[in-house]
């Protein structure tokens, strides 16, 4: 990062940065025990951010994103950094971002005829469908507004 990118992050980003820089400096082993810890000894990292590590370098493994073990344990140390140990960050869990993606799935098949033919494919009420429709509309109005500004 430069100074001037370095700027606009919070004062903790310079910190942040050299830590980074640090930890791209350990041999594999080195950050393979900083991450990971021995079998018979606790790893510097909680379990929480191991394990979210691992989920990100199977997502860019299989987006083909180049160095994704270091890059996920980079971006891990980052989200930790910024969101750890806060009690006001909420992240919605894989059942809320499924119902989300299903109603954006929804709107997009929806014709203004076929409120049953979606009830039925979708195994819900034709009013909760229609609940679903209006909700999309509202925030597809809402997004094409903000760009009248």
């Amino acid at each position: 990062m430069t100074e001037d990118q370095l700027e606009l992050l919070p004062d903790d980003a310079a910190e942040l940065q050299e830590l980074l820089n640090r930890m791209r400096e350990l041999d594999p082993n080195e950050r393979d025990y900083f991450i990971n810890g021995v079998q018979d000894e606790q790893s510097h990292w909680p379990s929480t951010l191991q394990s979210l590590c691992a989920v990100m370098e199977a997502t860019l493994a299989a987006n083909d994103i180049p160095n994704n073990r270091r890059t996920a344990e980079e971006l891990a140390m980052v989200i930790g950094n910024y969101f750890g140990g806060r009690g006001d960050v909420y992240l919605p869990n894989g059942s809320r971002m499924k119902t989300a993606l299903r109603d954006i799935e929804i709107w997009r098949h929806y014709n203004g005829k076929n409120l049953a033919e979606l009830a039925q494919d979708y195994g819900m009420t034709e009013r909760r469908v229609y609940m679903i429709v209006a909700e999309q509309r509202r925030a597809m109005v809402a997004r094409k507004q903000r760009k009248l500004l």
